[in-house]
């Protein structure tokens, strides 16, 4: 089980010190907001209550936590210390199935979570998306300033072809849920969504506010470090994407075998190659934006950094 520690606003107050019960809180949208469970102690299977893969973002009002994506906390795991955790990195979002306080004897006979309904923080999310049941922006529309995780319900599903975002980067999958294929896009304007999205969207979310960068730094921090390269199934960063933080010495496993078109590094020096385990052609590249990966376009099967 990978297990990581991340930093977070530890938030301390002046004088006299209260000793408080650990406590979690998760709610099912970004920002704080939505429907929350609050947790004290220890929680193995949080389908329990009915708020497995449910959560979108974390406050740890105190204590030390430790999160994962299975129950009986097996998966992948975080550590987290006393702060708020506005947005979650997808390796987490909607994925955290068990909690439980570290760092002392931990008793599972915790008094019971409550599950209840609040109020929109002073913190909201911005963004909006237009989108269209017919491509080159025609047809009913769809306008959306927060996210939905089931376009049923506004009478929506399967219906978008083409879209319009005007703020934030939103992530559109084929099913309700933010499950199934998914595809996050940009502020811009896009006349034909493709094959695999197009009259197949279910779900619609704002992974990332107007003017908030991709990964942000000090109050909110994201679940995960940056990574190290992102890989994009289009040219110009479009389409589906693979991220890494350590070498990847096969892509077919991750299932994004010679299809990367684009990719991103944000630090360090990688080597991509045409074959598994670093075979084939290879060649080295330095941070930047490579929107044409040019001879390497639908070749890449393995990826690493070498420094």
């Amino acid at each position: 089980m990978k297990k990581f520690t991340l930093l977070a606003a530890l938030l301390l107050a002046t004088g006299a010190v209260t000793v408080q019960a650990a406590e979690l809180v998760l709610y099912d949208n970004p920002g704080l907001n939505g429907r929350q469970l609050t947790v004290r102690g220890y929680m193995p299977d949080i389908a329990t209550y009915g708020f497995n893969d449910r959560a979108s973002s974390v406050a740890v009002h105190s204590g030390t936590w430790e999160v994962c994506t299975d129950a009986q906390f097996r998966g992948f795991c975080a550590t987290l210390q006393p702060g708020e955790y506005r947005m979650l990195d997808p390796r987490f979002n909607n994925r955290i199935s068990s909690a439980r306080e570290v760092g002392v004897n931990m008793v599972e006979t915790a008094p019971p979570p409550r599950l209840v309904e609040v109020a929109p923080p002073a913190y909201e999310p911005r963004g909006s998306i237009e989108m269209y049941a017919q491509t080159g922006y025609r047809g009913r529309t769809l306008l959306l300033d927060h996210s939905a995780r089931n376009l049923r319900d506004l009478g929506f599903n399967d219906r978008t072809t083409s879209l319009i975002v005007r703020e934030g980067a939103w992530e559109l999958c084929s099913d309700s849920g933010f499950r199934g294929s998914c595809r996050v896009f940009e502020p811009g304007s896009y006349a034909d969504i493709g094959p695999g999205l197009a009259r197949e969207v279910s779900s619609a979310r704002l992974i990332r506010s107007a003017g908030q960068p991709l990964y942000q730094t000090g109050v909110n921090p994201p679940l995960v470090a940056r990574p190290g390269i992102e890989l994009f199934e289009g040219l110009n960063f479009d389409g589906y994407r693979y991220s890494a933080v350590r070498d990847a010495p096969s892509l077919e496993r991750r299932g994004f075998n010679d299809r990367a078109g684009s990719m991103i590094i944000y630090e360090g020096q990688w080597e991509a190659c045409t074959d598994a385990r670093y075979n084939g052609h290879c060649q080295v590249f330095g941070p930047g934006r490579y929107a044409d990966l040019a001879r390497f376009n639908g070749e890449v099967s393995s990826v690493r950094r070498i420094n």
